[in-house]
């Protein structure tokens, strides 16, 4: 199985990504190849994972809070 994705708008998971992750997404696009396969029985994967023009918005409450996402994505 191959997959693809391009330019993907991550603001319409800013729901899901604060109440996660603490932060309203304010812009981000996402490029995803995904290809899956067989080999002796068992599956293997790869992965290309792009996230350009990607900036947080507000911080929210969450679980995480205290956690220091923004220094993570520097």
């Amino acid at each position: 199985f191959n997959g693809t994705l391009q330019d993907f708008n991550l603001y319409a998971l800013s729901p899901y990504i604060g109440k996660h992750l603490g932060y309203e997404v304010k812009r981000g696009l996402l490029d995803l190849d995904i290809n899956y396969h067989l080999v002796h029985r068992n599956i293997a994967a790869e992965h290309k994972i792009k996230v350009h023009n990607f900036e947080l918005g507000q911080q929210l409450p969450n679980k995480l809070t205290g956690t220091p996402l923004t220094l993570a994505l520097i």
